[in-house]
């Protein structure tokens, strides 16, 4: 369960903070606004590692629509399922 601190919990329970952050990051409020979050290296760096597969993904993603997009100006497309399975085999895009 994600733990919540006063930021007061840094000066006064550093040791409570530390151990919460191991297992996920802790939340450490300003006032009454969540604010911080206090997190291990290790849950940093796969964090970060993560955030690169998505932002990886998601340019591999805009590539492919761009190059279907170009595709489709050139006119090469197919309408409907069948003409789609049809030319997926031709091309060879399909085992079976």
């Amino acid at each position: 369960m994600l733990q919540i601190f006063p930021s007061t919990a840094l000066r006064s329970s550093q040791t409570e903070v530390k151990r919460a952050a191991c297992n996920e990051p802790a939340v450490i409020t300003d006032g009454s606004n969540l604010h911080y979050l206090f997190l291990s290296e290790q849950d940093y760096e796969a964090r970060l590692r993560r955030e690169e597969e998505i932002a990886a993904y998601e340019e591999r993603m805009a590539r492919g629509i761009e190059r279907a997009k170009a595709g489709i100006a050139r006119g090469q497309y197919v309408v409907g399922a069948e003409a789609a399975i049809k030319r997926a085999n031709e091309l060879g895009n399909v085992h079976g």
